[in-house]
């Protein structure tokens, strides 16, 4: 029912999962459930990336399919390149440092 599968990354950790979540189009429509405007979807997609490789790239493609602002992809920049400016509206502000 199970089968065993290890990833190079967990040396001496083998994880059981169903075979069905080695097949992309199942975990894609899983992933797709999830609504990314809540926040709850969008913290649960998260909790998916980091703790289950089969999910990893289908849910970390999910949250930056559709972006409210630019300010998540500024933010995996290096920190001395932007600073948060503050906020407006209930939206983060932030300002570039350096020209790239």
């Amino acid at each position: 029912m199970f089968a065993e599968h290890v990833e190079p990354a967990n040396i001496g950790t083998c994880v059981k999962m169903h075979h069905c979540l080695h097949v992309t189009e199942i975990v894609s429509n899983i992933v797709d459930e999830y609504d990314v405007t809540r926040k709850e979807d969008t913290s649960s997609l998260l909790a998916l990336a980091v703790t289950c490789r089969a999910f990893h790239q289908s849910a970390l493609n999910a949250l930056y399919r559709d972006l409210m602002s630019i300010v998540p992809l500024i933010r995996c920049l290096p920190r001395d390149l932007w600073e948060e400016t503050g906020t407006s509206r209930g939206r983060l502000l932030v300002r570039m440092n350096h020209l790239l």
